[in-house]
């Protein structure tokens, strides 16, 4: 998400606790590949987006939205589906902002999603077509920023609030799935990439001792094996999507060949990459229809 939110001058801000833009996209994109490194809450107001994530595929469309925690890996479509175009709210939060909401406690029993669908009622739509406006007044851009905290918590708390969002409160009480450590955001950049151990630990920083030992204490397992389980995870997100065949995909996520790429998969999810290709799709989740 750092690209959307590198140009000051369609971003409004707190600091670096909260920022906030209005994205706009008039044509069909491409897939983006997002490694999180804030946590964000992303609401749709025209066209249709399809997120892809490791609890599976959903579709998301007007007042609709998701919450992705920090340390999330996302795969993410735009369609804009009309004049309109695509347009979406997009909110990013530090950790030490979400830990400062003074949220009501829920009992969850389920384990939750770290990415959550959200839905919006009357009051959501009234204060997110307000925020949406914000972008309309860029001139008053000083006082719409002092607000902006205040505004997002309130945005928050009636998401957290809302009957149709249960979960939502324990999520962003629950706060990041994954460290916030520069070698996260170095291995979420790079793991497709065919690098010796030695140049990860150049890229690092460290000795080659010092970045296994690091990464072992992290991920609690060899860089190795956690760069096969991170490239078969993808693989098998990639395997949804009709436009890519099995040897594309293959290649796309980074392993250099064919047959130990099918042999991995089918070790790690008991079916060959073709089967999951052809299997079924669980029905996209559809909010309000």
């Amino acid at each position: 998400m750092q690209d959307i939110f590198s140009a000051p001058q369609h971003v409004l801000s707190a600091g670096d606790d909260l920022r906030m833009v209005r994205y706009v996209q008039y044509e069909d994109t491409e897939r983006a590949c997002l490694s999180l490194d804030h946590s964000i809450l992303s609401l749709v107001l025209k066209g249709r987006k399809h997120l892809y994530h490791t609890g599976g595929k959903v579709e998301i469309g007007p007042g609709e939205g998701f919450f992705a925690a920090r340390g999330n890996y996302l795969r993410t479509e735009r369609r804009g589906n009309g004049p309109g175009g695509y347009v979406t709210l997009v909110i990013r939060c530090s950790d030490a902002f979400l830990a400062s909401l003074l949220l009501p406690s829920e009992p969850v029993s389920a384990s939750l999603d770290p990415v959550m669908l959200l839905r919006q009622d009357p009051l959501i739509d009234d204060l997110v077509a307000q925020l949406s406006h914000y972008f309309d007044r860029f001139y008053e851009k000083p006082r719409l920023e002092t607000v902006l905290p205040l505004k997002i918590r309130e945005l928050l708390t009636l998401l957290a609030t809302a009957p149709a969002n249960k979960g939502f409160s324990t999520l962003l009480r629950k706060g990041p799935t994954a460290p916030s450590d520069p070698l996260h955001a170095l291995m979420e950049a790079h793991y497709k990439e065919p690098l010796t151990l030695e140049q990860w630990a150049f890229l690092a920083g460290q000795s080659l001792s010092s970045f296994k030992r690091k990464f072992e204490t992290v991920y609690g397992m060899p860089p190795r094996r956690w760069i096969q389980q991170r490239r078969l995870q993808e693989a098998h997100l990639l395997l949804t999507d009709a436009r890519y065949n099995v040897t594309e995909v293959c290649y796309e996520t980074g392993f250099q060949n064919l047959a130990h790429f099918i042999h991995a998969f089918k070790e790690r999810y008991g079916i060959t990459p073709k089967q999951r290709q052809l299997a079924p799709e669980p029905p996209a989740i559809l909010f309000g229809r």
